[in-house]
Parts: structure tokens; sequence; C-alpha cells
């Protein structure tokens, strides 16, 4: 496996070349992967070009059984955009308001704590039961826009 300090020189090749076609990079918490944990957050924050953007995800968080204000907290001057789903203690990747997530608290901090300039509802299809269920999650989470 590469060591974070390696990854993060080859991310910066990437995202400095990126950014000569106005491109900017941004690395996500996916648990499977190097930056799932908060330790290898840590070093990314270190070693990675301040530029370099960060993508929070909720349910990557959960799968990985890390800390979500954690993580928000070492990334906080770099989120572009976060990841919307719910979960329960046995599922995860739930149509938001359907788990127990707790959405005024996540919305107040990242709305005064972070750079996050938009939320997406991101999802894995089996997880929808209905039109009018994600249909209804969306018209919920339009009072936190």
């Amino acid at each position: 496996f590469m060591d974070m300090r390696r990854y993060c020189d080859n991310v910066n090749k990437l995202s400095r070349r990126a950014r000569e076609y106005g491109v900017y990079i941004s690395q996500e918490n996916v648990y499977k992967f190097k930056c799932g944990y908060i330790k290898n957050i840590e070093e990314f924050i270190k070693y990675a070009d301040k530029d370099i953007k960060f993508t929070f995800d909720i349910k990557q968080a959960v799968k990985s059984r890390q800390s979500i204000y954690k993580i928000l907290e070492l990334t906080k001057d770099r989120i572009s955009h976060v990841h919307i789903s719910d979960f329960t203690g046995r599922n995860h990747s739930l149509v938001p308001f359907t788990g127990s997530f707790n959405y005024d608290r996540f919305f107040k901090y990242v709305r005064e704590n972070t750079t996050a300039e938009a939320a997406l509802v991101e999802l894995y299809s089996p997880m929808i039961k209905s039109d009018s269920q994600l249909k209804e999650s969306v018209e919920k989470l339009k009072k936190y826009a």
C-alpha cells in the first residue's frame, strides 16, 4: 500500500495539472480507501495542496464507523459539498428522514463551521421505495437551503 505522503504527492501532481484547465480535485471520505479514516484524513490535510477540496459523505462516515463531526472539523476549510443520506443501526444509504440522522444538528454545524457550498442526496437505488418517498424527502431538505 502507498503511504499517505506519496498518495498526496500523486494527488497534488494531478491537481496542479487539472487547475491548468480550471478544474479542482475533491477527495471523498470513501470508507474502503485512504480518506475513509480519520488518521488518514489528518495526513491528507497535512500533505495535500491547500486548494484540493474535500467531499464529505454521511454514508461513508457511517460505514467506516468514523465520527461525522470529527471529519467535518478536520476538513472544514476544504469541504466543497456534502453527500446526504440517512441510516439506522443496520442500514445506510437510506432516503433522508427515513432513518435516525439529525439533520438539524448537521446542517447547523455545516453552515456555521465549514466551507460547504452544496449538498446533494446520494443513494443506492434499492433503498428508494418510491418516487413519492424521495420527493417528500427533498421537500423536507429544502428548509436547509
